[in-house]
């Protein structure tokens, strides 16, 4: 039988999320178990790497390391850094190739990429953007995903210029409006892109006329809105073939005056049973355990058939 390596980061944050993402790999291993195959859990260490894939002789790797960071060690490595290390020992991986994660997480390439096909993200700007009219930007990393280190910055902050010098950070318009994030998964049975129900994500914070998904903002919901598509699902196929990613992803868009505006394509995103992602599985009618199916499925294809 396939023998598969679920190979994932040391947790060491809150006691919740420890517990949340080891409940999501022993879900994802027992998924896989269920039809037979041979499940290894590793924790990735960059100089360890290849001691685990020696003694589990894995046919595919569903890789949930987002990187690997310390300091006394000398090592700093993001998530495609893992991916590239990892397709070097040629292991064959659930999701987007590196070079392909590479680019998905460099905001500024990203949006250069899309523009050329008419599709609107965020723009670039300096504090000189800043009026009454516009009070605020959004800082943010360039390279990298999710809502890590975003802040939102008003003119009287921007003006001391100490968060514009930052280096690889980029400072964008802030866009209002609905904010939406939709999955997008292959589908190795009929050979098609399948996107997921559109996410709204509702904020409830009455003070903050700008809300935002930043980090110790609590102040928010989740639903899902099959009827209030505005394009997001073609949308969301276009941008996945564009950045070539493979077997699944996920974009968060808001909806601005000209419609949708992308702010984050996602090459790995959270697979635990409450995240976005499986939200939104679950409102489109596809059951977590089919998905992992089809994941593993897809992988294995690549080996037997490259």
């Amino acid at each position: 039988m396939p023998r598969i390596l679920i190979l994932y980061t040391e947790i060491k944050k809150t006691p919740y999320l420890e517990n949340v993402e080891l409940y999501q790999i022993e879900l994802i291993k027992s998924c896989l178990e269920c039809i037979g195959w041979n499940v290894f859990v590793g924790i990735y260490h960059p100089r360890k790497i290849e001691v685990v894939l020696h003694k589990t002789k894995p046919d595919v790797v569903f890789n949930l390391a987002y990187g690997y960071s310390s300091l006394s060690e000398h090592l700093d490595e993001n998530q495609p850094d893992v991916v590239q290390r990892l397709e070097k020992l040629g292991c064959y991986c659930i999701g987007s190739r590196a070079d392909v994660q590479y680019t998905a997480q460099d905001k500024k390439l990203t949006a250069e990429i899309l523009k050329t096909y008419e599709i609107e993200s965020p723009n670039f700007v300096d504090p000189t953007y800043l009026s009454s009219e516009r009070p605020f930007a959004v800082l943010k990393p360039r390279f990298g995903a999710g809502h890590m280190n975003v802040q939102l910055l008003s003119r009287d902050q921007l003006r001391n210029g100490k968060y514009t010098h930052k280096k690889d950070f980029i400072l964008q318009e802030y866009i209002s409006g609905n904010e939406y994030t939709i999955g997008i998964f292959e589908d190795p049975d009929t050979n098609k892109l399948v996107p997921l129900v559109p996410i709204h994500i509702s904020f409830h914070d009455p003070d903050n006329p700008f809300p935002m998904m930043i980090k110790g903002n609590l102040k928010y919901s989740f639903v899902a809105e099959p009827k209030n598509d505005f394009g997001l699902m073609s949308l969301t196929q276009k941008i996945f073939k564009i950045l070539k990613f493979r077997d699944y992803g996920r974009f968060d868009f808001r909806i601005g005056i000209n419609g949708p505006v992308l702010l984050d394509a996602n090459t790995l995103p959270g697979l635990n049973p409450r995240s976005l992602f499986a939200i939104g599985l679950n409102a489109s009618g596809y059951s977590y355990q089919k998905f992992i199916w089809f994941m593993a499925k897809m992988a294995l294809y690549r080996k037997q058939h490259e």
